[in-house]
């Protein structure tokens, strides 16, 4: 069972749009270039059973994301050792943890393209890059480089931030700190 992703990694690579070469620092997520996290989905609605009071169909990214796009394949990680999958669809990919449970958890990579909203084309770029890395996945050895790239993205965003460097120096006594003063 894999744990959730950390909150402060996910917020800074999801709200300001950080491509994956960026975020990864060179890492090598090459397969994974041109692309970015664009999401995290994992709460109640994962526990929100869709039709039955058993039914877990919900927690399964080709079902819950069929209303978003075109489903084209799916790689499972169990044949390399990785407990989790990775789910293209037309025009973003799902790294999927959990699947079929209560704890079901999504990352989502869409690929990195301009935050114009008047771009007519942004959806026909996004197939492209898609296209161009399914078209990757089928040369030998493709997928255990997708499946490495994604070990890479994971520990940047379970890294955990530097918090000496993000504290304040702490002036004055501890009398003025109870009070509020500094």
């Amino acid at each position: 069972m894999i744990p959730r992703l950390p909150t402060r990694p996910l917020e800074h690579a999801i709200n300001d749009r950080v491509p994956l070469e960026t975020l990864c620092g060179g890492a090598g997520c090459a397969l994974l270039d041109g692309l970015r996290v664009a999401d995290y989905v994992g709460d109640y609605r994962m526990r929100q059973s869709r039709y039955g009071e058993h039914d877990l169909i919900g927690a399964s990214a080709q079902v819950f994301f069929e209303d978003d796009g075109a489903f084209i394949a799916r790689h499972e990680g169990a044949a390399l050792s990785r407990d989790y999958a990775v789910v293209i669809f037309a025009t973003f990919l799902v790294i999927e943890f959990n699947a079929f449970t209560p704890d079901a958890h999504f990352l989502v990579l869409a690929p990195a393209l301009a935050a114009d909203d008047g771009a007519r084309y942004q959806g026909l770029w996004a197939a492209q890059r898609i296209e161009r890395l399914q078209l990757a996945l089928s040369e030998p050895g493709a997928e255990a480089e997708l499946f490495a790239s994604v070990d890479r993205l994971l520990d940047t965003l379970n890294r955990a931030p530097d918090t000496a460097a993000t504290q304040k120096p702490r002036r004055g006594n501890w009398l003025t700190r109870l009070l509020g003063r500094h």
